[in-house]
């Protein structure tokens, strides 16, 4: 286990059956800079879990987060193990020790009273 500190993006949210949400998965991405411009190199693929500090459970909303937002974690990592269909996995979990939301993944505007568009009184509006 390590401790970490990274800046990454939520991929989505982790449900139970029932739908509850238990946690996210966070996509850190790896850049160069090549001339002017960054570009992404690589990847580390991580999925996020409720951590403990000083024997207490840390409480995180992992509902408040969608996908696309630009996150910073702190917390302990580890390797899981698992297998699927005869074949073994190795997952990357971070035990969340707190979690902040940079930017949010939003990016589509839904049309409200500041983005409508306004019609002349002049017998040509459209209703």
């Amino acid at each position: 286990m390590a401790k970490v500190e990274f800046v990454g993006f939520v991929d989505g949210v982790l449900r139970t059956s029932v739908g509850d949400v238990f946690g996210l998965k966070v996509t850190e991405n790896h850049s160069k800079k090549d001339g002017d411009q960054w570009v992404t190199v690589g990847k580390t693929f991580r999925k996020l879990k409720p951590g403990y500090v000083d024997d207490q459970k840390v409480e995180v909303n992992f509902g408040q987060f969608n996908e696309g937002d630009r996150v910073k974690v702190t917390g302990t990592e580890s390797t899981v193990s698992r297998e699927y269909q005869g074949k073994k996995y190795y997952d990357l979990v971070v035990a969340v020790h707190s979690l902040e939301r940079l930017s949010s993944g939003k990016t589509t505007q839904q049309a409200g009273w500041d983005t409508l568009q306004a019609f002349a009184d002049d017998g040509t509006a459209p209703f």
